[in-house]
C-alpha cells in the first residue's frame, strides 16, 4: 500500500513539475505543443496511407514485369490486379493500354504519366506540413527565448541597484526552455519527414524503371516510337519535391 502511495505521489509530482515547466515557457509553449500534435497526426496518417497502399510490403511489380517480358501477359496483369502499390497501379495501366486494340501510343504515354503522377502526388500530400513544422518550430522557440530575455532584463531594470543575480539567471533558464522545446519538436519531425520523402522518391524511381522496361520490351511492337519519346515519359514520373 505504501509503495502504491509513493508511486502515485511521484507521478503527481512529475506532472506538477511538467506543468510548471510548461507554464514557465510562456505563450510560445502552447504553440509548440499544437505544432507537435499536428505533426504527430500527419505522421500517423501518412504511415496508415503507406501501409494501406503496400509501400512497406514486397513490390510485386518486378515479378509482373518479368512475366510481361517473357510473354506471359495474362499472368503479369493478374499479379498487378491484386496490388494497391503505386508502381503496380501504374504498370497495370501501361499493360492494359498496350494490349488494348488501336490504342494510340501518345495517348497511352500521357495516360501512364497521368496515373504515375497522381500516385506520387498522393504519397507526397501532407509532407509539406512536416517540412514546415520542422523549419518553423526552432524559430518559434528562439522567439520565445528572446521574449524571455527581454522580461529578464526588464526585471533587472526594475530592481535597480538592488538587483539579484538570481533574477537574471532564473529568467535566462526559463527563456531557454522555449528554444529547447522548439528543437525537441523539430528534430524528430525532420527525421521522419526525410525518411518519408526518401520512401516516396524510391517509389518514383521504381515506377520509372518498371514503366521504361515495359515500353522498351522486345515484345512491344511500338518500341521505336516509344524510345524516341522516352524522356517525355520519364520526366513526369520523376518524384516531385515536397510541397
Amino acid at each position: 500500500m505504501n509503495e502504491i502511495t509513493s508511486i502515485t505521489l511521484d507521478s503527481q509530482g512529475t506532472l506538477q513539475n511538467a506543468q510548471e515547466i510548461f507554464a514557465a515557457g510562456g505563450p510560445v509553449m502552447p504553440i509548440l505543443l499544437a505544432l507537435s500534435v499536428v505533426a504527430l497526426t500527419v505522421i500517423l496518417l501518412k504511415l496508415y496511407q503507406f501501409q494501406r497502399q503496400g509501400i512497406f510490403s514486397k513490390n510485386v511489380s518486378n515479378l509482373a514485369v518479368s512475366h510481361w517480358l517473357t510473354g506471359n501477359k495474362q499472368a503479369a496483369i493478374a499479379t498487378l490486379s491484386k496490388s494497391r502499390h503505386p508502381v503496380a497501379v501504374t504498370c497495370l495501366t501501361s499493360m492494359l493500354g498496350v494490349i488494348k486494340p488501336n490504342m494510340n501510343n501518345d495517348k497511352l504515354r500521357e495516360e501512364v504519366s497521368r496515373v504515375g503522377n497522381k500516385q506520387i502526388n498522393s504519397l507526397n500530400s501532407g509532407l509539406w506540413s512536416l517540412e514546415l513544422i520542422s523549419t518553423v518550430s526552432p524559430l518559434i522557440g528562439l522567439f520565445g527565448t528572446v521574449l524571455g530575455m527581454i522580461n529578464a532584463f526588464k526585471a533587472m531594470q526594475v530592481a535597480g541597484s538592488q538587483v539579484d543575480p538570481s533574477i537574471l539567471s532564473g529568467g535566462i533558464w526559463q527563456a531557454l526552455l522555449t528554444t529547447a522545446a522548439g528543437l525537441a519538436v523539430a528534430i524528430p519531425v525532420v527525421m521522419v519527414f526525410k525518411w518519408l520523402e526518401r520512401t516516396v522518391n524510391h517509389v518514383g524511381e521504381e515506377m520509372e524503371d518498371s514503366v521504361t522496361q515495359l515500353f522498351t520490351s522486345p515484345s512491344q511492337n511500338t518500341e521505336p516510337s516509344l524510345k524516341n519519346n522516352n524522356s517525355s515519359l520519364q520526366q513526369p514520373l520523376t518524384t516531385p519535391s515536397s510541397a
